[in-house]
C-alpha cells in the first residue's frame, strides 16, 4: 500500500533498501550521486563506465522530481567519454501513459552533454523527439540548444512531430528570449511558430502573477487558510474536520493544535488538505506551538510526524536530547522516515550540535537521499572542524548544486586542487549559475589575500 509522505502529504511507495547498492561500492556511490563517486569513477574509468550507464538507463533516486543527478552524470559521461547510444536503453521499454519518466535523466544528460560540446546530444534528442515517446520532455531539452550547429533543420522535426499544444506549452516556460538565435529566423519560416511565439510573448505581457516573495507567501498562506474553513463547513458537525471552522476566529491555532493528530490520521481527508493543516501547523510560533510540538513529536503516526517537523524548526537546546533521540530512531526506522531525518538534521545544524556528529557523518555517507546529505552538509560545515580539509572536497562534485554551493564557501582555498576545481566550476557551461559566481568570487578573495 501507498504510504504519505509525513512532510508533503504526497503518496510513495515504501523504499526497497535492495535497490542501492553498498554506499562504499563504486556503484553505490555513484547511485547516491556522491563526489567521492565521481573522483573515484574519474580513477577507475573501465569500471566505472558501465556502472554510469546503468545509473542514467536505471533511475537510482528515491524521488525522481526533486533529486538532482543531470550536471553529475552528464560531467562523467563527457569525462568517460561513454557511447551516447548506449543510454537508450533508458527509454526501451513502452512509455507509461502518464510520462516517459524513465527517460528524465537519459534525456537530461543528452542536453547537459550537448551544452558541454559533445557530439551526439542534440542528435540523440531529435531522435527521441521522432520516436513521439513524451513531446513535451523531448522539445524542453531540444528547445535550449536550438542555436546549436548541430540543430540545422529542428525546425522541421518539431513540426513534424508536435502539435499546436504541446508547442505552446513548450514555448510558454521553455524559452525566455524569443529575440536571440534561431527565434527570429523560425518565425519568418513558420506562421505556425509566429503565431504561437506572438501569443507567448502577449500573455507573459498580461501576467500579474510577479509580486515580491512575502507577497507570493501571504498569499499562499491565505489560500491554505480559506482551503481549511472551507473543509470545514462542508464537514459533517461535530467531526474534526468541522472544527477547522474555528480558523475564521481568534482561536483557531489552539483548535488546530487540539485536532491536527485526528485530521492527519483521518485515511478519508483529502491528500491536499493534509497538506494544507501540515503547511498552517508549522508555520506557528507561539509557547503552545511549542509546547504541542515537545509533548507530540514521535514517529508513530502523522500527527507525531508533523510535530517533529515543527519541534525540530523551533527546538531550544534544552530539547537536543529529545532531537537526538528522534533522529536516531528516525535513522534505524531506515527510509521510510526520510522526511523525518531531513527536518531533525536540519534541526540538530541550527542547534550546532557537535554531540550528533557522528550520525551526520553516517547519514552522508550512506543515505540514498541526495536532498538529506545536503542537509547534513549544511550541518556538518557548521559542526564539524574539519570540514573545510576534509567533506568540502568532495562535496564541490556532489550532485546536488546547493551542495556544491556550501562547499565552494567553505572550501580550504590554501589546497591546489580545490583551486582548481574552482576554476572548473566557474568554467562549466553546465553548472548552477549560482555556484559559478560564487567560485569566481571566493577564487577572487583568496587570489587578494595572497
Amino acid at each position: 500500500m501507498p504510504r504519505q509522505r509525513a512532510n508533503t502529504g504526497i503518496a510513495v511507495e515504501k523504499t526497497d533498501a535492495n535497490r542501492w547498492a553498498d554506499p562504499r561500492s563504486l556503484l553505490g556511490l555513484l547511485q547516491r550521486g556522491r563526489g567521492k563517486g565521481f573522483l573515484e569513477a574519474l580513477g577507475h574509468p573501465a569500471e566505472a563506465v558501465d556502472l554510469v550507464v546503468d545509473c542514467i538507463t536505471s533511475d537510482p533516486r528515491l524521488d525522481h522530481q526533486v533529486e538532482s543527478r543531470g550536471w553529475f552524470y552528464a560531467a562523467l559521461v563527457a569525462e568517460l567519454d561513454i557511447d551516447l547510444p548506449s543510454l537508450r536503453a533508458a527509454f526501451a521499454e513502452p512509455a507509461a501513459e502518464t510520462g516517459d519518466d524513465a527517460a528524465w535523466l537519459a534525456t537530461s544528460v543528452f542536453e547537459l552533454v550537448a551544452r558541454r560540446g559533445v557530439p551526439g546530444g542534440v542528435s540523440e534528442l531529435r531522435r527521441y523527439l521522432r520516436s513521439g515517446r513524451d513531446i513535451d520532455l523531448a522539445l524542453q531539452h531540444l528547445l535550449p540548444l536550438a542555436d546549436q550547429s548541430d540543430a540545422v533543420g529542428l525546425l522541421y522535426d518539431i513540426l513534424e512531430s508536435a502539435d499546436t499544444e504541446h508547442l505552446r506549452e513548450a514555448l510558454s516556460w521553455v524559452v525566455t528570449d524569443f529575440t536571440v538565435a534561431p527565434w527570429p529566423t523560425w518565425r519568418r519560416t513558420s506562421t505556425q511558430v509566429d503565431l504561437l511565439v506572438g501569443e507567448v510573448i502577449s500573455q507573459r505581457g498580461r501576467r500579474t502573477d510577479s509580486a515580491p516573495p512575502a507577497e507570493l507567501r501571504s498569499q499562499r498562506a491565505m489560500f491554505t487558510r480559506d482551503l481549511l474553513i472551507r473543509t470545514g463547513r462542508e464537514a459533517e458537525a461535530g467531526t474534526p474536520q468541522a472544527e477547522l471552522i474555528r480558523l475564521a476566529d481568534d482561536g483557531g491555532e489552539d483548535m488546530l493544535l487540539d485536532v491536527a493528530p485526528a485530521l492527519l490520521g483521518d485515511e478519508s481527508l483529502k491528500v491536499g488538505v493534509k497538506a494544507a493543516v501540515r503547511r498552517t501547523l508549522w508555520g506557528l510560533r507561539s509557547p503552545k506551538a511549542v509546547a504541542w510540538a515537545r509533548t507530540t513529536a514521535s514517529l508513530d503516526d502523522e500527527g507525531g510526524l508533523a510535530a517533529v517537523h515543527l519541534l525540530a524548526e523551533l527546538a531550544e537546546a534544552t530539547d537536543l536530547p529529545r532531537v537526538r533521540s528522534l533522529l536516531y530512531a528516525a535513522v534505524a526506522g531506515g527510509n521510510d522516515y526520510m522526511y523525518a531525518q531531513c527536518a531533525l538534521v536540519d534541526g540538530i545544524g541550527r542547534l550546532a550540535d557537535q554531540a550528533s556528529l557522528d550520525v551526520l557523518e553516517t547519514l552522508f555517507e550512506e543515505t540514498v537521499y541526495s536532498y538529506l546529505r545536503r542537509r547534513c552538509v549544511r550541518a556538518l560545515s557548521v559542526i564539524d572542524e574539519n570540514f573545510a580539509t576534509t567533506r568540502a572536497s568532495e562535496c564541490l562534485y556532489d550532485c546536488e548544486a546547493e551542495t556544491r554551493a556550501i562547499a565552494i564557501e567553505a572550501v580550504d582555498m590554501d589546497a591546489p586542487d580545490n583551486r582548481e576545481r574552482l576554476a572548473q566550476i566557474a568554467g562549466d557551461p553546465t553548472e548552477d549559475e549560482s555556484c559559478r559566481q560564487a567560485a569566481v568570487r571566493v577564487a577572487q578573495l583568496w587570489s587578494e589575500k595572497n
